[in-house]
């Protein structure tokens, strides 16, 4: 397995064929901005042939690799280009998703009018939260106009991709965040794609986003560089079963190869209060939410009473990432404690016309050593009002 990151940097899928388009040279330079002509000259000085960078108006591509024009950090292409004897095996990129981000990765697919690949999207972050003893997490967010929380948005290309690519998705950012956004490509292959296949790429692109490279980017011919080549202990040079082979838009899903569980393990494992709370905020599954339709309905937080050494907790609630109040204060370490419906609806509900919570979380503090704390994964929560 190997990791690529880079901001505004975008790496796409490229269908089994590539006969099926022609590449495309670089049109006349009439037009270009400063930022545009000083980047094409830059690919061409990094050994870019001129005739197989294609411009497609917001980007230049080579190969299957998108360089936003405007967007792209001149120095940081160059710090990346400039790196020498990088290793060539399997690896992983300078930077990783932050860890107070990788068990909180927000997504949208607001913007995806298909049921079908609406359904390819929550299966494949399904897949990659039951990645066993990884720590990535999701969560949907399920309200429209709060899009601007999502770490990751799906959208329609709207015609902006090349008619052999499925779908794009975005390279982790040098802060540590997920990558922004994937398109999708509905009129690949005619749109006549299996749900498998659906599936088998949503999971393909989401693993761009968390930072994972194509697994077969040497027999590709992709460079080492801009993204480094840092190699990752227990995985081989090659993995034909791997989710992240590049030039495979037709494949179906067939679930993740023992190396792929082995990379995302190695770059994401749990540190050490990361499960202390066991309840809510699970893995995600579809359905991370809490219903609270009768006033006895309850909201338990549980939590490992035997990892942390306190006689007493403290419990915040938080929505959106900031602190909305106390759930509880100096709560006996018992391992649970529950608020029911009318206190809820009382204490963070804030006079909303909506009927349920979105983006949620449970934060517990240990009350003996304050620096101890461990936050859920995000969660919903329905009051069905």
């Amino acid at each position: 397995m190997k990791m690529l990151k880079l901001t505004s940097l975008v790496i796409i899928i490229s269908c089994i064929f590539f006969s099926c388009k022609k590449s495309e040279p670089i049109k006349s330079p009439e037009g270009q901005t400063a930022a545009s002509k000083a980047l094409l000259e830059k690919l061409i000085e990094y050994g870019f042939k001129k005739d197989r960078i294609q411009d497609l108006g917001k980007y230049y591509v080579v190969g299957d690799l998108l360089f936003n024009k405007e967007l792209t950090d001149m120095k940081k292409l160059e710090a990346y280009y400039s790196k020498k004897n990088v290793q060539t095996e399997q690896t992983a990129t300078y930077n990783l998703i932050s860890g107070a981000r990788a068990d909180n990765i927000k997504f949208s697919v607001a913007h995806v009018s298909d049921f079908y690949w609406q359904q390819a999207i929550y299966a494949a972050f399904t897949s990659w939260a039951g990645v066993h003893n990884s720590k990535i997490n999701f969560h949907d967010v399920i309200s429209v106009d709060k899009e601007n929380y999502a770490d990751i948005i799906f959208k329609s290309d709207e015609g902006s991709l090349p008619s052999n690519v499925i779908a794009a998705a975005e390279f982790p950012t040098t802060n540590g965040a997920p990558g922004f956004q994937v398109l999708i490509n509905y009129d690949f292959n005619s749109g006549n794609i299996s749900n498998e296949s659906k599936r088998y790429n949503m999971a393909h692109e989401i693993g761009h986003c968390l930072g994972l490279r194509h697994t077969n980017w040497q027999s590709m011919g992709e460079p080492v560089n801009p993204y480094g080549a840092n190699q990752i202990p227990g995985t081989p040079s090659s993995d034909i079963n791997s989710v992240m082979n590049g030039g495979t838009a037709l494949f179906s899903w067939n679930g993740f190869s023992q190396y792929d569980t082995i990379a995302v393990n190695y770059l994401y494992p749990f540190g050490t209060y990361d499960k202390w709370i066991t309840a809510p905020g699970t893995k995600y599954t579809y359905t991370n939410y809490v219903t609270l339709y009768n006033d006895n309905d309850l909201l338990e937080v549980r939590w490992d009473k035997n990892l942390v050494s306190t006689t007493t907790v403290t419990i915040e609630f938080y929505q959106y990432g900031v602190k909305k109040g106390n759930f509880a204060t100096s709560v006996p370490n018992t391992g649970s404690y529950a608020r029911n419906r009318v206190f809820m609806r009382n204490t963070f509900h804030s006079g909303s016309s909506y009927n349920y919570e979105n983006i949620c979380q449970i934060k517990i503090i240990a009350d003996s050593s304050p620096s101890v704390t461990d936050i859920t994964s995000s969660f919903t929560i329905f009051y069905n009002d």
